[in-house]
């Protein structure tokens, strides 16, 4: 194993993390606690399980994840329900820098990490079970996998379209027993995203890996259908390589019970990948997600928004923002847009699906207000305040 990958890929897991928990305003920091049922682990487990064993549940997971708008992290562990299947712990984080914005325009980069650990508990077709050609592990082995990215990105965002493109570097780095791989990708992708209804985005994606020995093309597409509580989503394409005739998909969707707790579904097929060398299989999870932390959705009496063909705008009067003012919510999952001068007020105009917001503005010098006049100004109940946008349905 080389070791420089080694010690890229761990200082990266760990500065990864360290910024998922960087910060950010009060109100966009939440804290969930999570659990999934189903053929449940992670993409960058060290090994792959027999294709087309589905029946039966395989592992529960539980674990945290904390979010604060730009980055977060989370952190889960395996419980297995068969006496043949492994124990596994995972920590990820992830974060994006955008130090230069210019109105709609803006650059950075994309930095995430992952660590896992493993221990086999046996052979049977429920354990995990290497690439072909490699050692089988026997019980008892134990293994780990590290894996992380940084990807400088540039992109363009509106109300109703935004697009990004990125490329860097992949890493990923595992040993399971006397299997070890290192593997390094040259990540570019380009992706945009368009909605042209408050309920319902669709847009293309393009990635293309190269490594030292060939390179792979992927083009697709995803959509988002949103409707009252209810979340579906959905994405499918294909490998442009000869032979890649197989589709990989997935489909999921989430419907909230309460304003903290949601119900999520989903299944996977994965065909190929260039990164982790995983073998083709079908993944599937039911899982339940609830907010223990941070500032909750409510439905109290607040002044309504204007809202028009899936439309809302957000007004800032000039008098409370001498320069020119970004906005960040639960609408744009926290990421500062420039708003626009009209007249004697700052504007911002987003599509959105009915519901309740949070939101909250950011000055030129980085600071993040809430004006007394803002409709809904309340406590976030962690030293800050929050406007509150409802949008009727």
């Amino acid at each position: 194993m080389r070791p420089r990958i080694r010690m890229a890929t761990r200082l990266l897991a760990v500065l990864t993390v360290v910024a998922g928990v960087g910060g950010g305003p009060a109100y966009a920091q939440r804290w969930y606690f999570e659990t999934q049922a189903g053929r449940v682990r992670p993409d960058f487990a060290p090994v792959d399980e027999p294709e087309g064993f589905l029946s039966g549940l395989r592992n529960v997971m539980v674990g945290t994840r904390y979010e604060h708008g730009p980055g977060g992290f989370r952190v889960s562990a395996g419980i297995p329900t068969r006496s043949d299947e492994p124990l596994w712990g995972a920590l990820g984080g992830w974060h994006r820098f955008t130090p230069l914005e210019l109105e709609s325009w803006f650059a950075g980069v994309d930095l995430a990490g992952n660590g896992y650990l493993v221990r086999e508990r046996g052979t049977g077709p429920g354990s995990s079970l290497p690439l072909p050609g490699d050692p089988v592990p026997s019980p008892g082995a134990r293994g780990h996998a590290l894996a992380g990215q940084v990807l400088p990105v540039v992109g363009y965002q509106r109300a109703r379209f935004q697009v990004q493109a990125r490329s860097g570097m992949s890493f990923y780095s595992s040993r399971l027993g006397s299997t070890e791989r290192d593997n390094r990708v040259w990540l570019s992708d380009a992706q945009s995203m368009a909605s042209p209804f408050s309920w319902l985005a669709l847009g293309p994606v393009v990635r293309h890996y190269r490594t030292s020995q060939d390179a792979h093309t992927y083009a697709g597409g995803n959509g988002v259908v949103r409707f009252g509580v209810a979340r579906a989503w959905a994405e499918a394409g294909r490998w442009l390589d000869p032979g890649g005739s197989d589709i990989p998909w997935a489909a999921g969707g989430s419907v909230r019970l309460h304003p903290r707790m949601a119900v999520n579904v989903s299944r996977r097929r994965e065909t190929f990948d260039p990164l982790y060398l995983r073998q083709p299989q079908t993944s599937w999870s039911v899982g339940l997600s609830i907010q223990i932390g941070g500032p909750l959705n409510t439905t109290r009496a607040v002044p309504v928004a204007a809202f028009e063909g899936g439309r809302v705008t957000i007004r800032l009067a000039a008098r409370d923002s001498s320069s020119i003012p970004r906005i960040a919510g639960d609408f744009n999952d926290w990421q500062p847009q420039v708003m626009l001068r009209a007249g004697d007020h700052w504007a911002f105009t987003a599509s959105v699906a009915p519901g309740v917001y949070n939101y909250a503005f950011v000055n030129e010098e980085g600071e993040w207000f809430v004006p007394e006049s803002a409709p809904g100004r309340r406590a976030d109940g962690m030293g800050g305040y929050v406007a509150v946008l409802v949008v009727p349905s």
